[in-house]
């Protein structure tokens, strides 16, 4: 097994897992393959989604490594929620209680990237490798992805798991020069093992990707790097390079030599001669197209011919204009009494509507309630208006994708150092913020009582609220202190948030932070729900001091 971390890697589970593997030896003693340990981020939000991704001989498979709590027991895999340790509710460092929705997002994303590149990646598997002491797993694939833990044993099972499911639905193996071209796609063409490595891994020789989609086929593309995964110093690094490989022609011979590529080169021209011949077709009969706009309302060639023989057959149309100017003049002078009686018309109307309003705003100010009410008396809709002061004791409510959500706290400050933790309290040190708003709500997520954490956070500018997301939604780094943890109660309420749902966005330069949790964190539901409360409560109104 090779490994490669063209990058630092982040958190103790990544390096525990780098470890793990890197002892099982190259080659396929014991199981050959390639690790690559780059972050799978989505690009909208820049969340990361796994950390790395392993290619076998018999399938692609994505990775994540992360840690949990002070838990241990029996890891058990839940298809329907939360997955358990223990008998506990599992709870993994940045919060959440499985792995299986950042996963399958990662895993949309390393097919849509492959096959963007032109390799087809066929049906990649995810493993989750959890970082605890874990005495077992039970129904290790019950949750969607394969589950183990950071034991070396345990991992190597994972994997091999995850190449038989990946070969359930792929039959095709990958080639050494499918890995290259995998390699390249992800910016890392310089920095992989050489052919003989991969060749000595397990993967059968080739000079030519084997692996091509069938877009790439018909398209007749080459294959080219065209999404990175890479954050930091190695994403302005990757550019197509332009010169071939003398030790690995497979890259750039299959556009010349290769027989399977002839069929995709005739469709284009195929393609492209009938063009240059519609375009003199039209350049040949150019009134044609004005006509028919005037009489078909663009239908085209359909009516084109006989709106064609109608203009040849009327002489007519350069004594049209002879016409009209006689008749131009009449109608000016005509116009000129409509509009004289127009305007009298306009002044009767003014004035019979200045003498209205004057006789109703004589009625108004005899009137003794109307008067008051001028002079300051109370209007009823006075009540309505609140202070800060009003809303702990009469929370607003606000409605989301039929949920109610109800404000039970609310804090504003200056200071972001003092109410953050971790590397995001460090970042306030060096970059201070402008403003902080916190709220609390309550609402119910699967009939079940949950709260939710709401933080927006006021940057200088977007470029340092762009790193403070992304220092914000890594995991381990900290972030900004929710009002429970800052020592907010809650009637009935938790006293801190346990297996909470994250989501953030970024909108200029302010930073939104949402985190939901259930108010019993030994509620049994359905977490994807909890994620969509999570995506749901980034549009609640949080108002301010």
């Amino acid at each position: 097994m090779l490994c490669l971390a063209p990058i630092e890697l982040g958190s103790d589970a990544e390096r525990r897992l780098y470890r793990v593997l890197s002892g099982l030896g190259p080659g396929t003693g014991v199981l050959g393959g390639l690790v690559v340990f780059v972050p799978v981020v989505d690009g909208a939000r820049q969340r990361r989604q796994a950390d790395a991704v392993g290619f076998l001989p018999e399938a692609v498979v994505v990775i994540r490594a992360v840690g949990m709590g002070r838990q241990a027991g029996e890891l058990r895999p839940s298809s329907t929620g939360m997955w358990t340790v223990g008998g506990e509710i599992l709870r993994l460092s940045g919060g959440g209680s499985s792995p299986a929705v950042q996963l399958r997002k990662a895993v949309e994303l390393i097919h849509a990237t492959l096959d963007s590149g032109g390799l087809d990646p066929g049906s990649p598997s995810a493993l989750a490798a959890i970082d605890g002491p874990i005495t077992s797993v039970r129904d290790r694939s019950a949750g969607g992805p394969v589950a183990c833990s950071m034991d070396a044993g345990d991992v190597l099972t994972g994997l091999r798991h995850c190449a038989n499911v990946g070969s359930q639905g792929d039959t095709r193996v990958w080639t050494t020069a499918d890995v290259k071209a995998a390699l390249t796609i992800f910016g890392l063409q310089a920095r992989g093992p050489s052919v003989e490595e991969l060749n000595n891994e397990g993967f059968l020789y080739s000079p030519y990707v084997l692996r091509r989609s069938e877009s790439a086929v018909v398209a007749h593309a080459d294959l080219a790097p065209t999404v990175s995964l890479l954050s930091g110093p190695f994403a302005a690094e990757r550019a197509p390079t332009k010169t071939p490989q003398p030790v690995e022609p497979f890259w750039d011979e299959p556009a010349r030599s290769e027989p399977p590529v002839t069929p995709a080169v005739a469709p284009r021209q195929r393609l492209t001669e009938p063009r240059p011949v519609a375009e003199q077709q039209r350049a040949v009969k150019p009134p044609e197209p004005a006509a028919a706009a005037l009489d078909d309302s663009g239908v085209g060639g359909l009516f084109g011919e006989a709106v064609g023989r109608d203009a040849d057959r009327q002489p007519e149309p350069p004594k049209s204009p002879r016409r009209p100017p006689p008749r131009v003049p009449e109608l000016k002078r005509r116009s000129r009494p409509a509009l004289l009686l127009g305007v009298a018309v306009l002044l009767v109307l003014a004035a019979v509507a200045g003498l209205l309003y004057a006789l109703s705003s004589g009625l108004r100010g005899n009137d003794p309630a109307e008067s008051d009410a001028r002079a300051g008396g109370t209007s009823s809709s006075a009540p309505v208006q609140t202070t800060p002061g009003t809303s702990q004791s009469a929370p607003a409510t606000q409605e989301l994708s039929g949920s109610t959500y109800t404000l039970q706290a609310q804090r504003s400050d200056t200071d972001c150092a003092s109410n953050a933790y971790g590397q995001v309290a460090e970042f306030f040190g060096t970059t201070p913020c402008t403003g902080l708003t916190r709220a609390l709500f309550t609402t119910t997520v699967d009939d079940a009582p949950a709260v939710v954490s709401v933080s927006v956070v006021a940057m200088p500018d977007e470029a340092s609220a762009a790193d403070l997301q992304e220092l914000a939604d890594t995991s381990g780094t900290g972030n900004v202190s929710d009002l429970l943890r800052a020592g907010e109660q809650i009637d009935g309420g938790p006293s801190e948030l346990v297996a909470a749902a994250y989501n953030s966005e970024l909108s200029g330069s302010e930073v939104r932070i949402v985190e939901v949790a259930w108010v019993d964190g030994d509620t049994e539901g359905d977490e994807s729900l909890l994620d969509a409360a999570a995506e749901d409560a980034l549009l609640l109104e949080v108002p301010e001091d």
